[in-house]
């Protein structure tokens, strides 16, 4: 016993004790068949069922994402056409706007008694008329502002998709499209 205590807890107090464990072991029964233990086979199907989880999860996430992109997208095209009828819209009055003034210049050529209602009336049509012809200049450079910054976004890009990254990381084209 004191061999025992000294080799440590529940060692064998000698070597014929370890070999009658061995053998012990050796003909104990073993079933192949039986899984290692239940509650090794309850955690692999518990992290199963949590990774099926997880890809529905993002499934669904992925789903949800698309819709709503989807719809996010299908609005801005709705309000971007809405805009392009609008322009149009204000073209064709711009355009019967200029008719219209037309029209009161030849009306006003056509006055026999001139009065101070004409004279106001005349007056009051320049203004408005130089007022838009402001506002349309203003708008034309805008206009043709945008346009030739379009089209330098497009050279840009054409550019940059058929050289690729010999065009877009060139020396140049840093120092061209730097800030400042």
């Amino acid at each position: 016993m004191a061999t025992a205590s000294k080799a440590g807890f529940g060692a064998p107090a000698s070597g014929n004790n370890l070999q009658s464990f061995i053998e012990q072991l050796r003909s104990r029964p073993q079933n192949v068949d039986r899984p290692i233990s239940p509650s090794f086979e309850n955690f692999k199907k518990e992290r199963q069922l949590e990774t099926s989880r997880k890809q529905e999860f993002f499934r669904a996430r992925t789903r949800e994402f698309n819709e709503v992109y989807s719809q996010k997208h299908r609005q801005e095209q709705a309000k971007i056409e809405s805009l392009q009828q609008e322009l149009r819209a204000l073209s064709v009055s711009v355009k019967t706007f200029n008719q219209e003034i037309k029209v009161a210049a030849v009306a006003s050529r056509t006055i026999i008694a001139t009065k101070q209602y004409h004279q106001t009336f005349l007056e009051h049509l320049i203004s408005l008329v130089m007022l838009m012809r402001e506002n349309l200049q203003e708008s034309a450079h805008w206009l043709h502002m945008f346009n030739s910054r379009s089209k330098k976004k497009s050279y840009y890009w054409s550019q940059a998709q058929s050289k690729g990254t010999k065009f877009t990381y060139s020396e140049e084209r840093q120092v061209a499209t730097s800030i400042g």
